[in-house]
């Protein structure tokens, strides 16, 4: 009994390290050289880092949506128009579509949407630095700015 006892103590103090570490190593994500923060951590999902969309979208200059009948989220900005259902791999932009290869989820009562995906739909370069977990993401104007200003171009 007593062995089953501190078979369990000594399995759960695993479980809750493991745990720790997972929850230390959620990714960074940088906009223009700012670091983003979020309500919920972003998390690595099918190797695709996944984001709060509220967030994301309302940096890059979004009117965002939800629609509970559809359980989609809905973005728009001047001409662009994205929207993204859960579970669905299927994403509608500007009236046409386009498959990702990771479908938004909901966790912790967010949704969470591929990253890279609205990133380049909404005109920025992707970096991954997979050491660090970082995610650099850059509007194409403000890294042209950037590359002039320190004499990379």
């Amino acid at each position: 009994m007593k062995r089953n006892i501190l078979f369990g103590l000594a399995a759960a103090l695993c479980l809750t390290g493991m745990a720790s570490a997972k929850a230390a190593s959620a990714p960074t994500v940088w906009l223009d050289g700012e670091q983003m923060t979020f309500e919920v951590a972003p998390v690595i999902e099918n190797d695709r880092t996944m984001v709060p969309y509220r967030a994301i979208f309302e940096k890059l200059g979004y009117q965002v949506g939800w629609d509970a009948d559809t359980r989609s989220v809905t973005a728009v900005k001047g001409s662009t128009t994205m929207k993204l259902t859960i579970g669905s791999k299927t994403v509608t932009v500007n009236g046409g579509t386009v498959t990702s290869d990771t479908a938004p989820v909901i966790r912790q009562d967010r949704t969470l949407v591929p990253l890279r995906l609205v990133s380049e739909y909404s005109g920025c370069d992707v970096l991954w630095d997979k050491d660090t977990r970082t995610v650099a993401m850059y509007h194409k104007q403000a890294k042209n700015a950037m590359s002039e200003k320190l004499g990379c171009v």
